[in-house]
């Protein structure tokens, strides 16, 4: 028996032979032909409605023209209802039943075939579901105001110069950052109880947004992660240092790598740093967003705000996204980044939001709902509705905790 619109009938039985299930919806290409080359170029690939012809036997039944009727009650929908077939039980299509249904009828009992059309021509399996935008643990970030929201009261600088300052950009998700615009700073976080991390490995992490910065030049900014050996006071660098020349063009990520497994001595320090000590002239630079995660497995790191996300289908699929808020804001961003985490393509809403209100986005409908009311006024112009990609690791930014859902789609 299938099961359509969530209801089975046990005298009506599908038959397999004759069943006429596509492996695929008709995908029709549009290609152009130009006169004097071979072949064509495809312009444009339309994948059409799925049709589905299923045979059917109508059998135990007291009255058949009541039973038909029955069926007739059950499968004629004003719309598309959700599909199921006993052979296929983990997909789901959705369908209504198109033209008639003519049967062969003996006594009390009937044979024929029902045709369905799925105008969404894919079908869907389990519904996966992920938190996005949640803040990491805090014992596993081990840097204390990495985005100086608390000013800069757990860093050590030579001679005290540079400020916090609030930063706005699509690209980081932190709210302040420290700005130098002077030379000769030596700005250290010097984390506490060194030996506390043997045998882990893991990333040290931060944002940098550079405007001048040219070492063959005089200026120049440099970065680095490093451990000091208490036996000769020698270092370890954990990845080279990260010289910043020139103009970064906006925020960019520096992530260093650390293994910290093989190593056996004792340490006394262990720091990140930011110098343009040495007699640099002015450097303009904003720094943000320092964190260390610790992993099992050394794999590229990713900001704060942003979470893996996955669908095992074979086609793309839209997402709902829903988010109640845990503190004010004057907006709200879901982001698909690329695997580096620049973005790929975007949502934005520009709203007083308050603590509480619970935002719901459909992309497939583009549809925004505010505490159960449609807001697509919200709705920034540069907002691109984005699906996710099938059967890879998808790397997804809230700016506020959020839940994405979405069915696997299959084609």
């Amino acid at each position: 028996m299938f099961t359509f619109n969530g209801v089975s009938k046990p005298f009506v039985r599908m038959m397999y032979d004759g069943n006429q299930r596509p492996m695929w919806a008709e995908v029709d290409r549009d290609l152009i032909e130009i006169p004097g080359r071979p072949g064509a170029f495809l312009r444009q690939t339309k994948t059409k409605v799925r049709e589905l012809s299923i045979p059917i036997m109508i059998d135990g039944v007291s009255d058949l023209q009541k039973a038909k009727e029955e069926v007739a009650e059950w499968l004629v929908t004003d719309k598309p209802e959700a599909l199921i077939f006993p052979d296929e039980p983990d997909r789901t299509y959705y369908a209504m039943v198109n033209g008639t249904a003519e049967l062969d009828e003996i006594f009390k009992f009937g044979k024929g075939s029902v045709t369905f059309i799925c105008s969404d021509p894919y079908k869907y399996g389990a519904e996966q579901s992920f938190t996005i935008g949640a803040p990491l643990d805090p014992d596993t970030n081990q840097i204390k105001n990495g985005d100086f929201r608390e000013g800069k009261d757990h860093w050590y600088s030579t001679n005290n110069i540079g400020e916090a300052v609030p930063v706005s950009s699509d690209q980081i998700e932190f709210k302040h950052a420290f700005e130098i615009k002077q030379p000769d700073i030596y700005l250290i976080y010097f984390f506490d109880d060194p030996m506390w991390w043997a045998g882990k490995q893991g990333y040290a992490s931060c944002w940098a947004n550079v405007q001048n910065s040219a070492f063959d030049t005089g200026n120049g900014a440099v970065l680095y992660f490093r451990a000091r050996k208490k036996s000769d006071q020698s270092y370890i660098y954990f990845q080279s240092d990260q010289r910043l020349n020139g103009d970064t063009n906006g925020w960019i990520q520096i992530s260093f790598p650390f293994d910290f497994s093989t190593i056996t001595e004792e340490i006394d320090q262990l720091y990140f740093a930011i110098s343009t000590a040495g007699g640099f002239t002015v450097v303009e630079a904003q720094f943000t967003g320092f964190m260390v995660t610790f992993t099992d497995e050394l794999t590229p790191w990713i900001p704060d705000g942003t979470g893996h996300v996955k669908s095992n289908g074979t086609a793309p699929t839209h997402p709902i996204v829903e988010c109640t808020f845990t503190e004010a804001a004057e907006g709200y961003d879901v982001q698909l980044l690329n695997s580096d985490t620049s973005l790929n393509k975007g949502v934005s809403l520009a709203f007083d939001f308050i603590e509480g209100d619970k935002l719901v986005i459909d992309f497939s409908k583009r549809l925004a709902t505010l505490n159960g009311e449609k807001k697509n006024t919200a709705f920034l112009i540069k907002s691109d509705f984005y699906q996710i990609p099938p059967k890879k690791d998808t790397l997804i930014r809230a700016t506020q905790p959020s839940t994405i859902k979405f069915k696997d789609r299959y084609l």
